[in-house]
């Protein structure tokens, strides 16, 4: 019988701080995908990298280390085994992600957006239309954070001040996995007050990349 998954029990970090930019002057085409880092880089297994790449499909894309082989560096959750990724073109760099801060009390998160947009055409010879796939609208995540702590209050009310990327590390229960999202994060200081229920401040984030570990 199949086992399934509730959310129950989900743990949400927000980044606070990044290193420095790390040279990356290759990344294979593989499943996950194999990055060459600069000689001294400093990056372990189990850390946690933003990608700038000349590849747009994983440029901002965060990853965490799966192995390190001197400069060779194993982007957990990083395919680029696909025509997407032209051989040689995907060089830039990473940042390490160097701080964490933990975001309590989470209500109602959501998703929205994403949707698949379709061309619609005809020939001359169809009797019907047909339609091929274009773009996905942009995606956004939601959730509301209840009164109580401070701590998470200021980290997101820094990331709200200005238009930098934030990551999201959202560590799954029961060992299931982690999702990471990287995106411009908004934060309403203007709490709810409906009565009988907590008070709490809106998040939201623009998602320019997923990846699931």
């Amino acid at each position: 019988m199949s086992k399934f998954a509730v959310p129950n029990g989900t743990i949400i970090h927000l980044s606070t701080a990044f290193g420095s930019a790390i040279a990356m002057t290759d990344v294979s085409n593989d499943n996950p995908a194999e990055a060459t880092l600069a000689a001294a880089h400093g990056v372990l297994a189990d850390d946690y990298l933003e990608l700038i790449s000349g590849w747009s499909g994983i440029d901002g894309a965060l990853t965490k280390v799966a192995a390190v082989a001197t400069n060779d560096v194993t982007l957990g959750g990083i395919n680029t085994d696909t025509d997407e990724y032209p051989v040689g073109q995907g060089a830039g760099s990473v940042r390490k992600i160097t701080a964490w801060q933990r975001v309590k009390h989470v209500m109602t998160p959501q998703a929205g957006g994403g949707e698949q947009q379709y061309l619609t055409f005809q020939f001359l010879e169809d009797l019907k239309q047909r339609q091929q796939k274009t773009f996905k609208n942009p995606l956004t995540f939601t959730f509301m954070v209840a009164e109580g702590d401070s701590a998470a209050r200021a980290a997101l009310e820094s990331a709200d001040g200005d238009t930098d990327q934030r990551a999201l590390r959202l560590i799954l229960p029961k060992g299931i996995g982690e999702i990471l999202l990287s995106g411009q994060v908004s934060f309403n200081k203007m709490p709810t007050l409906t009565v009988n229920e907590l008070i709490g401040n809106a998040v939201s984030v623009a998602v320019t990349a997923i990846t699931r570990i």
